[in-house]
């Protein structure tokens, strides 16, 4: 089976971005403040 997408064990892209109500989200601090994560990328029609 072939996967999209990064590969496991792949260091992440860092990325800061601004959520639906201007909080900054960091991969960074998400990462200080959890100590597992996923994150779901999605693209769609809004």
């Amino acid at each position: 089976m072939k996967y999209n997408g990064l590969n496991i064990r792949k260091d992440a892209p860092s990325f800061k971005i601004n959520d639906i109500e201007d909080n900054e989200i960091g991969l960074d601090d998400l990462l200080t403040n959890y100590n597992g994560l996923m994150i779901d990328f999605f693209r769609g029609i809004w």
